[in-house]
Order: structure tokens, then sequence, then C-alpha cells
């Protein structure tokens, strides 16, 4: 963190100050922050208004800021530029949901597949109902446990929810990707944005369909049991993966 004073001093009265913080690393990034940072992507931003977000002070400050102070506080977030692994959600909670703990803790092998599914889905289209659908997927009811049945029904109250916040917790699940591909390399490809070299995609959500497949390949013939496969711990089921995958690879030598 930098820590950032900003005075302001209003005509014929005793200066107003501010004592701030900036981020400087991707997981220190506030609530506030992380939503502001969605606007930035996703819609538009004007300086004034980006500061104001940042450093959580009046606009009218944040309007009368010199314009060297701003650009001094932009060079500051070149980190956004580069997504990096954090394994928690700033966001705690949206409409009736919670967010997951810290490193998907107590998260279902069954809710990981609705979630990244949606999620691959979203990076191909943004479309808004799948957004709907991965934030019912995601935050789900303090001390209840994950139901596909419901997500349909919780997306439609997503929907009022505000669309900037959604997608700042997209941009948060965004960085548990990447620390899940940290934690997992054999698992998880790196997610890239290079558009120019990826083959036309199709309309199909193939991502969903391949953690479909690993479920089947987990669960076997063992289909009695097969709500029990998928209400056990997703790093439990990532785990078993990465060392089947390595048992694999040594198998070819």
């Amino acid at each position: 963190m930098t820590e950032a004073v900003i005075q302001y001093k209003p005509l014929g009265l005793f200066p107003l100050r501010w004592k701030r913080y900036i981020p400087q690393k991707w997981e220190q990034l506030t609530p506030r922050q992380m939503h502001a940072v969605a606007k930035v992507i996703y819609g538009r931003l004007t300086d004034a208004s980006l500061v104001k977000e940042l450093l959580n002070i009046p606009m009218f400050v944040a309007r009368k800021l010199p314009p060297f102070y701003v650009f001094s506080l932009v060079e500051h977030l070149d980190f956004l530029y580069e997504y990096k692994a954090r394994n928690s959600f700033a966001i705690d909670k949206i409409g009736d949901g919670v967010c997951p703990e810290p490193r998907l803790e107590g998260m279902s092998f069954a809710q990981f597949i609705f979630v990244d599914s949606y999620f691959s889905e979203l990076t191909e289209t943004n479309n808004v109902q799948t957004l709907n659908k991965f934030i019912a997927a995601l935050y789900i009811p303090q001390g209840q446990p994950f139901s596909e049945k419901t997500i349909k029904k919780r997306a439609g109250a997503m929907a009022r929810e505000n669309y900037y916040r959604k997608q700042a917790i997209v941009l948060n699940y965004r960085l548990v990707r990447e620390w899940l591909h940290d934690s997992y390399p054999l698992v998880f490809q790196k997610i890239t944005d290079d558009k120019e070299n990826k083959p036309e995609r199709k309309k199909t959500n193939t991502k969903k369909h391949s953690w479909v497949r690993v479920f089947e390949a987990i669960v076997g013939d063992d289909i009695a049991n097969e709500e029990k496969y998928a209400e056990k711990p997703v790093h439990r089921i990532l785990r078993f993966m990465q060392n089947k995958i390595k048992e694999n690879a040594r198998r070819k030598f």
C-alpha cells in the first residue's frame, strides 16, 4: 500500500484533510475499489470518478485535484494491466448470497462445475443471463448447501443487482482462477486475452461439457453414489486429478 494525503482548503474555512492508501496489488483492493476497477474495465469512468472511488473522497474534492496528482495516482495502478492470483473475494455479499470462503474452502465439486462453466461462457459471450446465473451459483445463502435447482430462480433476483458490482465479482473470480492455475498447474490452463490467436469459438459451452466428463470419469460405474461424489470438496477432486495426471505422465516414460 502507498499512503496518499489529500488536502483541500475551502475559501475562508479550515483545510480538509484525508489520509488514504493506494493499493499496489490485486489482493489489496477493497470492495469499493474492486467495484471501481470493474467500472473502468466494463464501462466508462471519468478520472475524477475513479479517484473518488479509489480514495473514497468527495467528488467535489476529486474534481479539484491537479492533473499531475491524478496522473501519479494512476501510475500506482499499473498492476491492473496484469491479472495476478488472489484466493479470496473482496465483495462478501450480494443479494441473498455470500461469497465463498478464501481458497474456496467448503465449496463442493458440483458447485465448482457450475461456477467455472458459467465463467467460461462469460469470457466468450458476456451474456447478461449467464452473468446472473454465475453470480447465483457462486454466491449462495449462508449456511445453505449448493443446489442446482435454485440457480434459475435466484438468477432472476440477481438480475436486479448492480451490473458493475456483478462484473467486479467476475473480475475477482478471474483472479481466483489464476490462483487455481498456480495451485493445480496440470489441471488448469492459463487464461489468455490474445484474441488474435484464438480459434473460432463454437456456441456450445465446451468447458461445462469437459467438467461433466471429468465428473463421469471419477464416478465410473458407482452411479448409486453419484450425489456423494458431487458433494465432495472441490480441492479433494482437484488434488485427485493433479495426481492422476502426474501418474499418467510418468507411465509414458
